[in-house]
């Protein structure tokens, strides 16, 4: 605006300085008049000269606001087309941020495609899917935004190239004009082809989201009935844990009983002392022990302590002093069971014996 302003300012100058030349060429004239030399037809010719400097100069100065005019226009759609240019840019950012979103949830569903393949039907393996379905999709986005790119770049540098073209003198106003319209069209034709490359980019995201939502169903289905597998595979593989378990259960247990029966017998065989008299109440002590396996006889106190539980046979025989009866009684945890009677009756001079037994269902620590 400066520039076409000064350029103005010069040419009027100039015809400032012609017109004031006239002006002297006719006082001249008049002096050559007034000394006898005067020409009617100069006059006249210096006063059309003057008319047509005059109108030549409102012309000219009409050019110039139109000019002026013309220039604020294109100002005004510099500036629209230099927001526009910020618009597209946050549209771009948009769409990056989308396409980065895209390329998250993508690259998941590629994952889960791997281990599918692989027969693998964890929620994280799924979701590495779907990164195998973009593919296309983000070579159409780079591609996109490459484009994008390439075209701010040519609208930027046809900005520049208005804004220099808008600082050329008034001498080159026509040229300029034709130049700064054919880079207005050139400026509208890429800003056409820009929002035509951008629709296209934009339906084809929306293509491909929405191959994506058709997809998803499927997969989701897919991981449903992989999930539903896996749960029935489970659940007869916890069956059948359960049930080899119990196996090993009973054929341990059968080896435990077979360990017990065939190394952990439990006997004894122990005697008493002859010629030991015992109270009522007292415990008969066999202190002498001649055999036992498997533990649980006290030769000190006369005790039986069963070491585990079974089928037990107790017996016992007991002998009388001379002339003496001797009366007992097989005791199991403090109870009598069975009793065993040594008895002396009338003028008899014998030893009296008894014995009995008892067959007992004992459990381990019963005595």
């Amino acid at each position: 605006m400066h520039g076409i302003t000064s350029t103005f300012m010069v040419l009027l100058c100039t015809f400032l300085k012609a017109e004031s030349l006239l002006f002297h060429g006719q006082t001249n004239v008049s002096s050559s008049a007034s000394s006898g030399q005067s020409d009617p037809d100069v006059y006249k010719q210096l006063l059309n000269l003057e008319r047509d400097l005059i109108s030549i100069m409102r012309n000219q100065k009409q050019q110039a606001q139109k000019f002026e005019q013309k220039q604020t226009l294109l100002e005004g759609e510099i500036q629209s087309l230099r927001q526009w240019n910020q618009t597209a840019q946050m549209k771009i950012s948009l769409l990056e941020s989308e396409n980065k979103n895209l390329k998250e949830r993508l690259e998941n569903i590629n994952s889960s495609s791997t281990l599918l393949k692989q027969n693998v039907t964890t929620s994280e393996d799924l979701r590495k899917l779907e990164n195998i379905l973009t593919f296309d999709t983000e070579q159409t986005v780079r591609d996109s935004e490459e484009k994008m790119m390439k075209n701010m770049s040519a609208t930027i540098t046809d900005l520049e190239l208005r804004d220099r073209y808008l600082s050329l003198s008034l001498l080159d106003v026509h040229s300029n004009m034709t130049i700064l319209d054919h880079i207005l069209s050139k400026l509208m034709q890429q800003q056409k082809t820009d929002k035509e490359q951008q629709n296209m980019t934009i339906q084809n995201l929306s293509l491909s989201l929405l191959n994506l939502h058709i997809y998803t169903p499927v997969l989701s289905s897919s991981f449903s009935s992989l999930d539903a597998q896996q749960k029935r595979m489970k659940s007869e593989i916890q069956t059948l844990t359960n049930s080899q378990q119990n196996e090993i259960t009973k054929l341990n247990d059968t080896i435990i009983h077979l360990k017990n029966r065939v190394q952990f017998n439990v006997a004894f065989t122990a005697a008493a002392k002859t010629g030991h008299t015992y109270a009522s109440g007292d415990t008969v002590i066999f202190p002498t022990v001649m055999y036992q396996v498997g533990g649980g006889y006290n030769p000190t106190t006369g005790m039986f302590t069963a070491p585990k539980a079974g089928l037990y046979l107790i017996f016992c025989s007991n002998v009388g002093d001379h002339h003496k009866s001797f009366w007992t009684q097989i005791m199991i945890n403090g109870s009598p069971k069975v009793g065993v009677m040594a008895f002396l009756g009338g003028p008899v001079t014998v030893t009296q014996s008894a014995s009995n037994l008892v067959v007992y269902q004992l459990q381990m620590g019963d005595r």
